[in-house]
């Protein structure tokens, strides 16, 4: 419990775990939006330069990271709440 909620607290800036499960649910949800907002950095960053696409993923990008970091920072830690 201790390793996953170190490694969400400096990898993702999450927030302390109450249970083993808790903390396998933060880390594991944080993995996830990461993983989601991965494919738009990708894609802003391998469109050719120059094109009205670039700036238009990359604004996607940036609005989505703002949207799921409140979402997560505002999110309970604990997975029974959703049960």
């Amino acid at each position: 419990m201790y390793l996953l909620e170190q490694v969400d607290m400096h990898v993702f800036g999450g927030t302390a775990a109450t249970s083993p499960l808790a903390a396998l649910y933060g880390l594991a949800r944080s993995l996830l939006v990461a993983a989601a907002l991965y494919g738009f950095c990708l894609g802003a960053i391998q469109a050719p330069w120059g094109e009205q696409q670039v700036p238009l993923l990359f604004s996607v990008f940036c609005g989505l990271l703002v949207a799921s970091s409140y979402h997560l920072s505002r999110q309970s830690s604990d997975p029974a709440l959703l049960w």
